[in-house]
């Protein structure tokens, strides 16, 4: 595909045997899809299904590419996804999850255009909870800390920047997300934009024994790259790991907004 018609946004979708939970997110995407987008879907092997009702979409989203997914995991699925897809922002969607208006996700992407952040942060409707989650004003040094301010429902990204940093590496397990935010927010801060971008479902990938995030906040701090240098935060990774345990695993989950049912 040519720069002159390279899409604005690129929605990436990873899925594996969730044929009838993903069908409300393809119908939202049908009529909520901008029209300067394209639609990539991971698929890791779906056996249900799934790939048959893709395909009944094809012709209501135009730009529509299925991906067979050659690694294993929801990282290395979004990586594929991301590589795969050809628009200047990046937006995840999981299955389940819907886009909550019409306009909005666009909105947020032409905002980026032209200023130097490389990620927009909005908000999203948690529909288990029953509430809006954020936007929350940015703050590198709270985010190292575990506030984690962001969903990635809520997360628009730009593509080339993304894949600059190494996209998602796996080796950071369920804080892949939180070093690449990290990362991109090193240099420039997010923009931040009142639009709700998703109704949520809920259920985040981060339910694991709480003991593990302190090793693997470790492993971000010491091996994705200049971490420390914005202020020397030896202790965040305990520090986050108090907070989770203060507040309940379920709050990092609302956070973050990842699935690994997905693959």
């Amino acid at each position: 595909m040519s720069r002159k018609s390279e899409p604005l946004i690129s929605v990436v979708t990873v899925v594996l045997n969730d044929r009838e939970r993903l069908r409300p997110t393809l119908e939202s995407l049908r009529t909520g899809l901008p029209n300067d987008s394209e639609l990539v879907i991971v698929d890791g092997g779906s056996t249900d299904g799934t790939l048959d009702l893709i395909e009944t979409y094809g012709s209501a989203i135009p730009r529509l590419r299925v991906i067979h997914q050659t690694s294993k995991g929801l990282y290395a699925a979004m990586n594929e996804g991301s590589r795969a897809a050809q628009g200047r922002y990046l937006y995840f969607l999981n299955a389940g999850d819907r886009l909550a208006q019409q306009g909005e996700l666009e909105a947020v992407a032409t905002g980026l255009a032209g200023r130097p952040s490389t990620l927009g942060l909005a908000s999203v409707v948690h529909e288990t909870a029953g509430r809006v989650v954020g936007p929350y004003d940015f703050d590198l040094r709270r985010f190292l800390h575990g506030k984690v301010p962001y969903n990635h429902q809520g997360t628009v990204f730009q593509r080339q920047a993304l894949l600059a940093v190494g996209g998602y590496n796996p080796e950071f397990g369920i804080m892949a997300d939180f070093a690449v935010m990290a990362l991109l927010a090193r240099d420039n801060k997010p923009e931040v934009f009142t639009q709700v971008l998703a109704m949520y479902e809920g259920g985040g990938i981060s339910e694991v024994r709480g003991r593990e995030i302190p090793y693997l906040m470790h492993k971000v701090r010491c091996e994705a790259g200049g971490l420390d240098r914005m202020g020397r935060l030896g202790s965040w990774g305990f520090a986050l790991a108090q907070g989770l345990r203060r507040h309940g695993l379920s709050t990092f989950r609302s956070g973050m907004g990842l699935r690994s049912s997905s693959v």
